[in-house]
């Protein structure tokens, strides 16, 4: 696959990944110049048309999901037999890859903030009534920024016994099924939150509920045996979080909670305090007070025992001669049934493809009593050019004979015009374009200025990436017309009319004139300004400057006219450093300020201990080394360089990531 292109866009640059169903590609989007993942089915699927059906209805189905959380599909396609899906390109790491490089299980406050971002993505796809069916670390992504990215949603339920191997994808997976998926069963958004529940057991314990050599063995045990509570492996997990998750890992699909909305609100309440009480623990009932002497007790339960084995062995007769009686009626009915040649009736589905659920389930009641027992169910909404809102695809097909009541499951048209917007920002305003307006969107183009992108490169979206248009609709971008900022001269102990022509040459405006005593500057000199010196600020910009009125010791005034004293302090001491606010750490140490530009390097910090010390080093020298609260769990580092550099980044003394910075 490596150097193929695919759909005559995408170009297949290196292998990242590969599992039960597919291998993933690293490509590059040759149209939007960006790179993306590429899931490709392995070979052995390509003949099973019913499979590649399914596998194509999920894909468009989980295309249709828009949330942070989610990693976003940006297309679906097929090429000499390849079937393959176009998604975003993380960079990160797996949450098992994560899960394992911790001991015992992560900080609390970490676990539960990587559950509430898993539950939010299942409670987005739930509401569009999309169940993933295979939740498990191994299918959700840490972004290098702690964000939460949940994938291959829907696709799960492509597979059937006949298409999936039993192979190591197979394995992980049955670590975290329900018992009801195990047993074959009905699975619905609870299954989900079962998976989850497992998650979340690892993700606090660093252990799994239930293991085996085998999957079949892990399955049985989900089934059948009840989980160590997850206290006793890790001490540190308070009531309410345990309660949370043996909660969510009930066997009984009624006891655990009803959607991933409803156990979000119980792991905020545990974010801000986990010794909340999430489900008040039940009081033993008081013992019943009994008559009589503790030996007559006992003397009289002697024959009510035997009184009660007597009862139990006559009800147990009775109820195998009743068993007895069914079966023989059963088989008489069946024998009779032979003989007379009396059968089922069989009926013929009928058509329901063109008309709308609504008009489905009429058609149904119209052919009469016999069809009384038939459903309709809807699978999925897809892309078509049928009317919205109209079937365009049942199971089973119109004329199956069947015998008695089905359920008819359609696929419902969503439309022939449904676009997903990916993320633009950065991309060529024309390409983009050019691409949208091919979609059938509408394109309007607003200018601004930007430091950031040169001009004709798109700064920013409405609506964002993700959201889903109808044919017709208006998509804004934002495009550079290139940077407008402007320099900030220094004019402290310069005259005032100097300072403001020096402003006003820099194309930037004089704000607010404050004039106070000045014990250094003698009056009518500048002493301090509203910005430091050479840093860039957007044209037009008001800059205050503060105008010395002498010292109350003196009467020493600034000429206006000549050089005697312009431009000098008034005392013999140097002037004191003017409090300005904190400088970004500079890089290197280029001759010209003026080429520099600045950027903010983004960390997120360890949140089990309450500070931490990072160091940054660039070209083998320390460019910064400072303690951090870790309270808000991120540190924003400000940098000024040029070109591309490549920052090592310590914490605690140790090197956790090595990251390229562009300073552009």
């Amino acid at each position: 696959m490596i150097g193929k292109v695919l759909g005559n866009r995408y170009e297949i640059l290196e292998k990242v990944g590969s599992g039960g169903m597919a291998n993933v590609y690293k490509a590059k989007d040759r149209m939007l110049n960006r790179f993306v993942a590429i899931k490709v089915l392995h070979s052995e699927f390509k003949e099973d048309e019913e499979f590649i059906r399914r596998f194509n209805i999920e894909s468009q189905a989980a295309a249709s999901l828009s949330h942070q959380n989610i990693v976003q599909i940006y297309d679906v396609g097929e090429e000499d037999g390849v079937q393959y899906i176009v998604m975003e390109f993380l960079s990160g790491r797996t949450l098992k890859e994560y899960i394992k490089s911790k001991d015992g299980g992560l900080y609390w406050k970490e676990a539960l903030d990587y559950s509430m971002q898993i539950c939010r993505a299942l409670e987005h796809a739930h509401q569009k009534h999309i169940i993933h069916r295979d939740i498990k670390p191994q299918n959700i992504m840490i972004t290098t920024d702690g964000i939460i990215k949940v994938m291959d949603f829907g696709i799960a339920r492509a597979a059937n016994n006949n298409t999936t191997k039993m192979n190591s994808s197979a394995i992980g997976s049955a670590h975290y099924l329900s018992p009801e998926q195990a047993r074959g069963g009905y699975t619905d958004q609870r299954s989900d939150i079962y998976s989850l529940g497992v998650v979340m057991y690892e993700l606090f314990t660093g252990e799994l509920p239930f293991d085996a050599e085998a999957p079949v063995a892990v399955a049985m045990k989900h089934i059948q045996e009840e989980p160590i509570p997850p206290s006793k492996l890790n001490p540190s997990i308070s009531k309410g979080i345990e309660q949370v998750i043996l909660k969510a890992m009930s066997k009984e699909v009624r006891l655990r909670y009803n959607s991933a909305g409803e156990l979000l609100e119980d792991l905020k309440k545990l974010y801000v305090d986990p010794n909340a009480v999430i489900m008040p623990e039940k009081k033993d009932e008081p013992e019943r007070p009994r008559q009589g002497g503790a030996e007559k007790r006992r003397d009289e339960d002697v024959p009510r025992r035997r009184k009660r084995r007597k009862n139990t062995s006559l009800a147990a007769i009775i109820a195998i001669s009743l068993a007895l009686l069914v079966a023989l009626i059963l088989g008489l009915t069946l024998l009779l049934s032979s003989v007379t040649g009396d059968k089922k009736v069989e009926l013929s589905v009928p058509d329901l493809k063109g008309l709308t659920v609504e008009g489905a389930e009429e058609e149904l009641l119209r052919l009469g009593e016999d069809y009384k027992g038939f459903t309709v169910t809807v699978e999925f909404y897809e892309n078509s050019s049928a009317e919205k809102d109209t079937i365009i695809s049942q199971t089973p097909e119109a004329e199956t004979v069947v015998s008695g009541s089905q359920e008819i499951k359609v696929v419902v048209s969503s439309g022939s015009g449904l676009v997903v917007l990916g993320n633009y920002r950065g991309e060529s305003f024309a390409s983009i374009e050019s691409y949208l307006k091919e979609k059938g969107l509408e394109v309007v183009r607003e200018e601004e200025n930007s430091d950031n992108f040169p001009s004709g490169i798109i700064v920013r979206q409405e609506p964002e990436s993700g959201a889903s248009l109808l044919t017709g609709e208006t998509v804004t971008l934002y495009v550079s017309r290139g940077s407008a900022n402007a320099i900030v001269p220094n004019v402290v102990g310069q005259r005032e009319a100097d300072a403001r022509a020096a402003i006003e040459r820099a194309g930037l405006t004089v704000g607010e004139v404050v004039r106070e005593e000045n014990e250094t500057y003698v009056r009518g000199l500048v002493y301090d300004q509203g910005y430091t010196a050479y840093t860039k600020v957007p044209e037009g910009t008001k800059v205050d400057i503060f105008v010395s009125n002498g010292s109350s010791r003196g009467a020493d005034t600034a000429d206006e006219g000549g050089e005697d004293t312009a431009g000098q302090p008034a005392a013999s001491e140097p002037a004191p450093e003017a409090e300005q606010p904190s400088k970004p750490e500079v890089v290197d140490d280029p001759s010209s300020i003026e080429e520099m530009k600045t950027t903010y390097l983004g960390l997120k910090l360890p949140t089990d201990r309450p500070r931490v010390t990072i160091k940054l080093v660039c070209d083998g020298k320390v460019i910064y080394e400072k303690e951090h609260n870790t309270d808000g769990g991120r540190a924003d580092i400000s940098l000024k360089s040029r070109g591309v550099k490549n920052v090592d980044i310590y914490i605690d003394g140790k090197l956790e990531e090595t990251r390229e910075v562009h300073f552009n």
